[in-house]
């Protein structure tokens, strides 16, 4: 459910940290000072930029078309999951294919906890043996880094979970429900 994952952005901002939210109008650099569009001056020693990765599943060809939340998911998103979490309480069983699309990826390891959480969901729901799962990234291998993408890769293989490794998507076609590489 929603209150599920929405967790107060305080909760994760350690005592004496003052959180200010806004937008941001210009940036002096000069004068080591963040000119707010409310007016807000704020001044710095050191700034630094994380304006972090959007999921933007509409440069997808297909992605956001009639399939999407009824077979396509994201789980980025409030609504993704929500929508995901509703539509695996009564799905039986069949493909599920977890593609990563965007490069850079929001959370690299993600993908990966997303895969083995399925894998026990539908293990608990007594599914398992019904539900083909198959990772599918743009990278070489499982993860971004050697080792690691070794050791996943084997305990993928180890939870009967399919990888198939450099495949770039180009679109989803909504008739035939297929995903189309792009090379």
């Amino acid at each position: 459910t929603e209150k599920d994952v929405i967790k107060p952005k305080r909760d994760f901002f350690p005592l004496g940290a003052d959180l200010v939210n806004g937008k941001i109008d210009k940036i002096e650099a000069e004068n080591n000072r963040v000119l707010l569009e409310n007016g807000t001056v704020l001044g710095y020693d050191i700034l630094i930029i994380a304006t972090g990765c959007k999921v933007h599943p509409e440069e997808t060809e297909g992605m956001k078309e009639e399939l999407w939340y009824k077979n396509v998911f994201d789980f980025y998103t409030i609504e993704g999951a929500v929508a995901l979490g509703n539509f695996f309480k009564y799905w039986q069983g069949g493909n599920l294919v977890i593609n990563i699309v965007e490069m850079p990826i929001k959370c690299p390891v993600a993908p990966l906890e997303f895969a083995f959480l399925a894998d026990w969901y539908f293990t608990e729901r007594g599914i398992r043996d019904k539900v083909d799962i198959t990772y599918v990234t743009p990278l070489d291998g499982a993860f971004t880094k050697p080792m690691a993408s070794e050791k996943l890769g084997g305990f993928l293989a180890k939870k009967n979970i399919k990888l198939v490794t450099d495949f770039s998507i180009g679109s989803v076609d909504n008739e035939t429900k297929e995903i189309v590489s792009w090379e």
